[in-house]
């Protein structure tokens, strides 16, 4: 079995969230009709961000993204699907963490 390394963020990070499309017989890249970008918090709030909706960001022919600020510790997932010209489901996850070293800092 793989062993997937999950990321590590520190609350108050700003991560970029990117799906990259391709054709799945031609492996060039292209973009789907819409994008969907799912997220899935530690405290079972989800959300939704549509690229019909102006809130994800074609970044260029096939790759968009999503910039997501942390704020919540604990594992989070998130999902990207294509739809119309391409059909595909990504699921990942990250796991915020508090900084014990920015609290260190800030402590007097």
């Amino acid at each position: 079995m793989a062993t997937v390394k999950v990321k590590t963020y520190n609350v108050g990070s700003g991560i970029r969230i990117e799906g990259i499309f391709e054709d799945a017989l031609t492996g060039i890249r292209v973009d789907p009709t819409d994008v969907i970008i799912d997220i899935l918090e530690p405290d079972g709030t989800r959300f939704q961000k549509k690229l019909s909706l102006a809130e994800v960001i074609r970044s260029a022919l096939g790759v968009f993204h999503y910039d997501y600020l942390t704020a919540k510790e604990g594992h989070h997932e998130y999902s990207i699907t294509g739809i119309g010209n391409v059909d595909v489901v990504k699921e990942f996850r990250f796991k915020v963490r508090h900084s014990r070293v920015l609290e260190a800092t800030l402590t007097p």
